[in-house]
């Protein structure tokens, strides 16, 4: 597997901690007692990308009958029934796990996959990424892995983070809410606060004996990763800026609007050096639009280069694009039916390629990062004191100062996206991942010597 090929390459002193973090929302469809994919009459594993609606998942498994047109119309339905309930019940949180994207709406489908399938759900269950690498490298086959129920099988420990948009509520006497149907809740994992021990790592593989520790989501894992050192109080927020864009900062409180896409998190204080406070909040969201545009765009990185070196500039500030990578977006408004307006042959005569490159980075700061920080501010959540980057997007340097040109206009003042430490690069989820490992850890230990 590709934890094998990647831990072989590593040179450093053997890790007594490996904790794993993962995009959330991404689920797998697995056999209940050996973990092992479901897949369908063509090979292929039954899954949900975490940008997939419930519509896609349909799509992607239709068959030769090509059923997923009555599919879509009986689980629209369905589903909106259910979110309705679930706002009477908890309010705008509790509609997350149901908007067109959200995680029981994607099961649903999943579920009517299976049906025609012919396959019966009590023999399945619904697993992240994170649980399968974990499960994986403790021995995924064995059912003692996991926390069995009196029929015998393996239920996963996920981090309540991952499990959010399927309607677990994290923190003290959390779990999934009493909205959430109970056949729905039986095929999900069981939820444990980050940076729980589960394991370690099965005889015979590399690192073998290590502890396997519950990580967190990638943006989540990126955020610790990304503000060691800046600071995590109040205010303090991070952008990743990867194939999508999202964004996250500590509030007050927690804050969910389903119209807009904004949801919350909860963490341990210590995972992010807030070590008196029990639990701290991160609200934020996910926007459609980010870096796999530019991918879309063919851009290359010469162009890039000449981008970085002041080339590329845009004709009408009125006329930032939203460059959405696919019809729908999730945040800092909610739309599954919006389109982007960012095409192949968007250069108008007398731009040039560096020019439309230019455009779309705009749009994407001001459209999609400034817009969302504005709608966390209108919920209550204030402004944003600094904001650092993770993802491979932070790396461009004139991007940068674009961005803190957005936030400067917006906020009167400068300085708000930092040049240092988080800002830029990819490595903040995994050096995340490390220090929620590392702190669960001297936690943990720390509470065996004071007892």
């Amino acid at each position: 597997m590709a934890f094998e090929e990647l831990a072989s390459g590593y040179e450093g002193p053997r890790p007594d901690v490996v904790c794993f973090s993962s995009t959330s929302n991404s689920l797998v469809v697995v056999d209940r007692l050996t973990l092992d994919p479901i897949r369908d009459g063509f090979g292929r594993c039954i899954v949900a990308m975490y940008d997939d609606s419930y519509e896609d998942v349909l799509e992607r498994y239709k068959g030769f009958e090509d059923t997923a047109a009555i599919d879509r119309v009986e689980l629209s339905g369905a589903i909106e029934r259910l979110k309705e309930e679930a706002k009477k019940v908890g309010g705008e949180e509790a509609a997350v796990p149901y908007s067109s994207t959200g995680g029981v709406s994607k099961v649903m489908a999943m579920m009517r996959v299976l049906e025609r399938l012919g396959r019966s759900k009590r023999n399945v269950r619904v697993v992240t990424q994170s649980a399968l690498v974990s499960y994986g490298v403790m021995g995924w086959r064995k059912p003692e892995c996991g926390e069995g129920n009196k029929r015998g099988d393996t239920r996963t420990k996920v981090d309540w983070n991952n499990l959010m948009k399927l309607g677990y509520e994290g923190g003290e006497g959390g779990g999934y809410g009493e909205h959430v149907p109970e056949e729905i809740k039986e095929l999900l994992p069981v939820g444990v606060p980050v940076g729980e021990l589960i394991g370690t790592v099965e005889e015979g593989r590399i690192w073998e004996g290590a502890k396997v520790r519950v990580g967190s989501t990638d943006s989540i894992a990126g955020f610790v990763g990304a503000t060691e050192g800046v600071g995590g109080g109040v205010g303090t927020a991070v952008t990743s800026l990867g194939t999508t864009l999202a964004l996250k900062m500590v509030t007050e409180r927690k804050i969910f609007d389903d119209g807009r896409g904004v949801y919350s998190h909860v963490l341990p204080g210590y995972v992010v050096g807030e070590g008196g406070k029990e639990f701290v909040y991160l609200a934020g969201g996910a926007s459609q639009a980010g870096c796999k545009v530019l991918g879309d765009l063919k851009f290359g990185e010469n162009e890039f280069r000449q981008f970085e070196g002041g080339e590329g500039k845009v004709k009408r500030e009125d006329l930032y694009p939203l460059p959405l990578g696919k019809a729908g977006e999730r945040f800092p408004f909610n739309d599954p039916s919006k389109v982007g307006n960012v095409l192949g042959d968007d250069v108008s005569e007398g731009s040039s390629r560096l020019d439309l490159l230019a455009g779309v980075l705009h749009g994407i700061a001001y459209n999609v990062e400034v817009e969302g920080f504005k709608v966390l501010e209108e919920l209550g959540g204030g402004r944003p004191t600094t904001v650092a980057t993770t993802g491979g997007g932070g790396k461009n340097r004139r991007w940068r100062e674009i961005r803190g040109e957005a936030f400067r206009k917006w906020m009167g003042v400068k300085g708000v996206v930092k040049e240092g430490g988080g800002e830029g690069g990819g490595d903040e989820a995994s050096m995340g991942a490390a220090l929620i490992g590392i702190r669960a850890e001297i936690r943990d230990n720390e509470g065996q010597h004071n007892e």
